[in-house]
């Protein structure tokens, strides 16, 4: 790449990624849950136990927008930090 496509590239990816993991974050923080307590939970002659999966499918994907975020604003910034100055 071009030193000027490089300059215009890596704040783009950054704003990107960090876009990711806020979305990601916000997704996991508001992911919505049924609730698994009170009335409607309860089961008095029942022999079996609810036990709710901890993760839903919501959180899964709010965790991997997070993680592939993170990973790019791990390579923006590595990059940053490693790319050759000139004399």
């Amino acid at each position: 790449m071009t030193d000027s496509r490089t300059r215009l590239t890596l704040p783009a990816v950054a704003v990107l990624a960090g876009l990711l993991v806020v979305g990601g974050g916000w997704l996991v923080w508001h992911s919505s849950r049924t609730a698994t307590f009170g009335w409607f939970a309860y089961a008095p002659m029942s022999e079996t136990v609810y036990s709710p999966g901890i993760l839903t499918t919501t959180d899964w994907v709010g965790l991997a927008l997070v993680a592939v975020g993170l990973l790019a604003l791990g390579a923006v910034g590595g990059h940053a930090l490693g790319r050759r100055r000139r004399a």
